[in-house]
């Protein structure tokens, strides 16, 4: 069968959060081991109220523990006056740019990672021997922003100590790489992959010498699910899906405990991996967990992977969003966001759903978890490919929806630099759009890098502006366009207390905008940071959105987030 470059579809029913009334978002984050206890400390609870909770693997009960959390059980130190108290850490001492470092359990083996940086291209997996004084290390020249040193992790040992494996996207994927610790030899550290396919892995945890177990969208882009290895048979088995990369795995015992996404929350989950059965603590059964089976469609358009919302009725018309993410190495979810400060985003977006909007949800060249290429690949493109992707994916989109959905415009919606490329977008293409909607969103590329100096933002144009990479810039400017913009609606709104994009940009495109008459107006939140953290920030989002799109209703729920 011949496919279209538009016919990737595929639908699926999951339970997404039900907005019939006021409704929140409920996250965990998961702190630490209780070993002593044979449990787990973690923090569970909304946007404005989170509680510390100590939670057992023998009961699966969550007991609250305030808003402080408890102080770890400090080991018994040995007095004697044989005791040798020694670091396995001092032989780094002056070695630079030392991260997620590690030693082996029986403390044979240091490891670390050693990150680059703009004076020093190339990034090191390295291994010491503490027994020699040998050393074996990997070596990669990072041309682009070291993306590894976003991850949880990066190694994991066995019980043992005869294997170690690392994370690494030298071959383009995030891959898991495989050291034979039992037979040292000069350039052991390169390793051998072990996982084949082009998917991507968040996170991994050794659960038996044998045995590990690892996160990835090996099935699709937008979804991570989680797996168990054999190291011996090569045999991959899902243990759930749906998974959050949000937090490191914890091993304790024979318990490791994982986040997973479910309805309007993200939970806690324990997986015995001797009885390979999981379970859910007490705290999910009592806080309000809202469900709904809301169908969903994960579309492909070109090279890009997205999300399509569709509001129940087809009847009447309706506004289409493209929604666009920040970062831009971040991504989407088909629900609600590993993260709750791009959750929130989701949240409003269901809300738009909800009221009639269809939503397109999508992750544009320079997103994670599709591979170093496809990060990097918007170095030098910035507003410029990633424009590309957002009018292939409204292509896309409209052929997908044919005449089923009666479309009265399309909004461009975005967060940070999803909010910059909204604005690019509406001015490069003016006719195509109905409006852009942008939070917190850059619109001037040298001042913002200029005061910020060293950033990730400065790898896209080859560093500060200078008049070598001037075109860099220029090609990537808003304010030059914005004469072709006619009565296309513009809402820029704005953390006032930002302290990674100054209120100062939203101000200037404002200023700008206005100045030529054009159909702009400017939201100014105060006490806000980029991240939001009050509830009526989100409300507020949401009930200005849904006006811009053209979303009446006389619902007194409509957009209660809290």
């Amino acid at each position: 069968m011949k496919y279209s470059k538009y016919s990737l579809i595929v639908t699926f029913f999951l339970l997404f959060p039900l907005q019939s009334k006021a409704a929140s978002l409920e996250y965990s984050y998961l702190i630490r081991g209780d070993a002593p206890n044979n449990g787990i400390i973690i923090r569970y609870g909304s946007l404005e109220n989170k509680s510390y909770y100590s939670c057992s693997f023998d009961t699966l009960v969550c007991t609250n523990v305030g808003s402080t959390a408890p102080t770890a059980a400090t080991p018994t130190a040995d007095t004697s006056d044989t005791a040798v108290v020694t670091n396995p850490f001092d032989v780094l001492d002056g070695v630079k740019r030392v991260s997620y470092k590690g030693v082996s359990p029986d403390g044979k083996f240091v490891y670390y990672y050693q990150y680059s940086t703009a004076n020093d291209p190339n990034s090191h997996f390295v291994l010491y021997d503490t027994k020699t004084g040998g050393t074996s290390k990997t070596t990669d020249n990072v041309h682009y922003w070291d993306l590894l040193t976003e991850e949880n992790r990066l190694f994991s040992v066995a019980s043992d100590s005869k294997t170690l494996v690392y994370l690494d996207n030298r071959e383009g994927s995030n891959a898991l790489y495989k050291v034979d610790l039992a037979h040292p030899k000069t350039k052991m550290m390169i390793g051998t992959r072990i996982t084949k396919l082009s998917y991507s892995v968040s996170d991994f945890i050794f659960l038996d010498p044998n045995t590990i177990l690892f996160m990835a969208n090996r099935e699709n882009p937008q979804q991570w699910n989680l797996y168990r290895y054999n190291l011996k048979t090569s045999a991959v088995t899902k243990i759930a899906s749906n998974t959050s990369y949000a937090d490191a795995m914890i091993k304790v015992g024979s318990n490791v405990v994982f986040l997973q996404i479910k309805g309007n929350a993200v939970i806690p989950v324990v997986y015995n991996y001797t009885t390979k059965t999981t379970s859910e603590f007490s705290i999910t059964q009592t806080t309000g967990i809202t469900t709904v089976n809301n169908p969903y469609q994960l579309v492909k358009y070109g090279s890009v992977n997205g999300v399509l919302l569709k509001p129940t009725s087809s009847t009447g018309s309706h506004p289409l969003i493209i929604w666009l993410h920040g970062g831009p190495y971040r991504d989407i979810s088909p629900t609600i966001h590993p993260y709750l400060s791009y959750g929130v985003y989701d949240w409003d977006l269901e809300e738009a759903r909800r009221n009639g909007a269809v939503v397109l949800k999508i992750d544009y060249h320079g997103s994670y978890g599709q591979g170093r290429t496809f990060a990097e690949s918007l170095k030098g493109q910035a507003g410029v490919l990633d424009v590309a992707d957002v009018i292939t994916s409204l292509k896309g989109v409209k052929k997908t929806l044919g005449t089923k959905y009666k479309i009265s415009g399309v909004y461009l919606v975005g967060n940070s630099y999803g909010g910059y490329l909204a604005l690019k977008t509406i001015t490069d293409y003016p006719n195509s759009f109905a409006g852009a909607y942008s939070i917190n969103g850059v619109t001037d590329w040298p001042t913002l890098i200029t005061k910020l100096k060293t950033s990730i933002f400065n790898v896209y144009f080859n560093g500060l502006p200078t008049l070598a990479n001037s075109k860099l810039y220029a090609q990537a400017e808003i304010v030059d366009n914005i004469n072709s913009l006619t009565t296309q609606k513009i809402m820029l709104v704005q953390a006032q207390s930002d302290t990674d994009v100054s209120p100062a940009q939203a101000d200037f495109l404002f200023n700008n905008l206005n100045s030529k008459g054009k159909n702009v107006q400017i939201i100014k939140i105060e006490g806000e940071d980029h991240v939001f953290k009050k509830n009526s920030s989100i409300t507020q989002i949401c009930s200005t959105l849904l006006t811009f799109i053209g979303l009446t209703s006389n619902d007194p729920n409509r957009c209660q987030y809290q």
